[in-house]
Formats: C-alpha cells, structure tokens, sequence
C-alpha cells in the first residue's frame, strides 16, 4: 500500500505522518508540501493520497481531479479546516472527507474505506500502454472502445483515452461485461439501452452501429446480461 500527504503546513504534515505511521506501519509513506513539488512517478504509484484543499501554490481538488482521470485507482480523502470547502471536492471523486484538527480514529475511517473500496475494485481496473508507461483504467467508467487505424479509443464517463493497440487483445482483457457489436467497436452492456435496426444505443444516448455478423450474437448475448442482473 502506498500512501501521499499533501499538506503545506508542516505541523499538521507531521502529525498526519505521525498517524499513518501508526495505522498503516507496514505502508510506503511519502509526503510534499505543495502541488509544484509532487512527483509524477510517485503520484501514479499511489493507492491513497491525503491532501489539503487550500495548499500555497493552487488548488488541490483541480490537480486531483485531473490526475483521476489517468489513474482511476487513486482514491483521495481530503482534509481541510473550512468546511465550506466540501461543497467542492466533488469536482473529483472523493472517498472521505475529514475537517482539521481530526482524530486518528477518524482517519482510521478514512483509510478502513479506501482500503476496502480498492479491494472490491481489483478486478475492474485494467492497464494499457499509455506514453511510454501504463494508464491504469476502471472498466466500469468505460462506455464504449473504437477502433481507428493503429489507436483505440477509450469513451469514458469522465472523457476519452487514446492509445495504440489492437481491439482483439483489449476485448479479451474486458472480458463478459462488454460485448464486439462491429469490427470497430465494442459495447459496455451495462450502458446499452437498446438494440434499434443495426445500431445499438446507449443509455447516454450515443449510437454504436452493429454489424451483420455480430449482430444476432451481440444482442444474444446482452439478453443473457440482463437475465443475470434480473436474476
């Protein structure tokens, strides 16, 4: 399990540190104390970052935010001493919220539900080579892929991620949820509202169009889905 702190007061960065340390001791601990100085490689690496919202040199929640959107693992709990400032950090996906000075076993909390939200989500994160280096995707925020040329595209709930790849390995990594509706696309079925002639439509109101050949098997086996969610 890795853990950041992100806190630019360096009272309250010890303290923090002081408490993970006693909760998590078997943890690899990093801390900064400003948006400028955090690293890139350490950032991608972590499970839980514990950050001020208010911070010298920015906006924390704009940072994270943008930062979920290339590693769908990282969970956040935010600490800050105004609580009007909650009324913001949904601009990202927070999993707790604590309000300064706080106690450990409220962090305790924080970290019990992190933990058990990365627990129960293992098995919906997939990577893909992205720049050089791996993008950490959940499956669930994914729509639909499309294939154009050498490169897929990701359309996701929060935007779209673009990287080089064949669409046969990444349907495979997929696995049951999704569904090869043409030669270019493949479906989420748990965003598919329904099949109209040869198009498939989406929940969000997009269409996909579905080919001859996948047609019957498509439709066929997103009936079986929605049999298992009825079920």
């Amino acid at each position: 399990m890795v853990i950041t702190i992100l806190e630019d007061n360096i009272m309250i960065m010890e303290d923090v540190k002081r408490m993970v340390t006693e909760l998590r001791p078997d943890c690899t601990l990093y801390a900064y104390d400003s948006i400028g100085s955090l690293s890139q490689s350490v950032l991608f690496a972590t499970d839980i970052i514990i950050s001020d919202i208010c911070l010298g040199d920015g906006d924390a929640i704009e940072t994270l935010s943008a930062l979920q959107k290339k590693n769908d693992k990282l969970k956040i709990i935010y600490m800050t001493g105004f609580i009007e400032n909650a009324t913001r950090i949904f601009k990202s996906s927070p999993s707790h919220f604590l309000v300064k000075p706080f106690e450990k076993d409220a962090l305790e909390a924080a970290l019990e539900k992190c933990e058990n939200e990365l627990a129960g989500e293992n098995d919906d994160i997939m990577f893909v080579s992205y720049g050089g280096g791996n993008l950490c995707i959940r499956k669930k925020r994914i729509k639909y892929v499309e294939s154009r040329g050498r490169k897929l595209r990701f359309y996701k709930i929060d935007g779209v991620t673009e990287c080089y790849g064949k669409l046969d390995e990444i349907e495979k990594i997929l696995g049951d949820g999704f569904v090869r509706c043409h030669k270019s696309y493949i479906a989420n079925m748990s965003y598919i509202e329904t099949f109209i002639g040869m198009k498939i439509e989406l929940v969000t109101g997009e269409e996909l169009p579905v080919s001859r050949s996948c047609f019957a098997p498509a439709r066929d086996k997103h009936t079986v889905y929605l049999g298992g969610l009825l079920s």
